[in-house]
């Protein structure tokens, strides 16, 4: 079960996964994109594009090898 996200240190509204969420992590170390709804799964392509193109992104440690692995394939095109 997700733990209570605006309790955690260092919450973020705009991370898609918290860290510091024991269920979040585990979503990050799985790379479970699948897991995300339409929202999030545009918000996480979003910064993966922005960070493919050299911009710093505002995303958790949980969320940043996915954004890596989703734009990967733009930055080195």
């Amino acid at each position: 079960m997700h733990d209570y996200h605006p309790g955690l240190e260092g919450y973020d509204e705009e991370h898609v996964w918290q860290d510091g969420c024991e269920e979040c992590e585990d979503r990050g170390k799985r790379l479970a994109f699948w897991t995300l709804d339409e929202g999030n799964s545009r918000k996480m392509l979003e910064r993966a594009k922005r960070w493919s193109n050299g911009e710093t992104v505002n995303a958790s440690k949980c969320e940043r090898q996915l954004i890596q692995i989703l734009g990967w394939s733009q930055r080195y095109q």
